[in-house]
């Protein structure tokens, strides 16, 4: 979907903000004041250029305001307004996809995790970059294979109690995942290649990404 979803959870006080490709889902909540008079339930579908440009306002600027007006959304500051066209239609229901969790997290260090996926990412296939999660209680073993340039294998220390279980996943969702979280550890909730992977990060409130997994290297 080319867009990012805005709305208003019901009984909320926070927007919450959602991107999806198909293959990954991410999630954010935030708290914002006021937001009752924005009336986003149903949501909105803001363009990803526009997003990406209110970003870097609202990185520049500490206080800004958001507001609507008929098809259009506004963001303004001292000295400056923004608008966007907003995008017709109707966005994928994303909470179909989201899987309720029982399982108990694999937790990994996010640093030593993501060193190790982009190291292992140079000898995977370049058009997926596929990469295989071995779980096992106290270890991830990530094996990468690549026709001409052989096999890679990282290990990494992890918090498990489980049965072993292997998953594929790319390492490019991966990384991205990773690269925005600002935990020093990660939570993963795995079940199988048929459901999305569950990631999140203590100290990244409101946050919540979903990848899925590769039916085969």
């Amino acid at each position: 979907m080319p867009g990012i979803y805005l709305e208003q959870p019901e009984d909320t006080n926070f927007l919450r903000f959602v991107a999806t490709d198909g293959h990954r889902l991410a999630m954010i909540d935030r708290e914002v004041a006021n937001i009752e008079v924005l009336r986003l339930n149903p949501g909105i579908i803001l363009p990803r250029k526009a997003a990406q440009e209110m970003k870097k306002i609202a990185q520049e600027i500490p206080v800004v305001q958001f507001g609507l007006k008929e098809n259009h959304a506004i963001l303004a500051a001292p000295n400056l307004v923004f608008t966007a066209r907003l995008i017709d239609g109707q966005y994928p229901d994303y909470r179909a996809v989201i899987p309720q969790i029982e399982e108990k997290p694999v937790l990994a260090p996010r640093k030593k995790l993501l060193e190790a996926l982009k190291r292992i990412s140079v000898i995977s296939a370049e058009r997926y970059r596929p990469v295989s999660f071995n779980v096992s209680p106290g270890t991830l073993v990530l094996v990468s294979q690549h026709p001409d340039l052989g096999e890679g294998r990282e290990k990494v220390p992890i918090q498990y109690e489980g049965e072993e279980f292997v998953l594929n996943f790319n390492a490019k969702y991966l990384i991205d995942v990773l690269e925005v979280l600002g935990s020093e550890e990660v939570e993963f909730y795995m079940r199988d290649e048929d459901t999305p992977c569950v990631i999140k990060g203590p100290e990244d409130t409101g946050f919540l990404g979903l990848v899925m997994p590769m039916t085969s290297v």
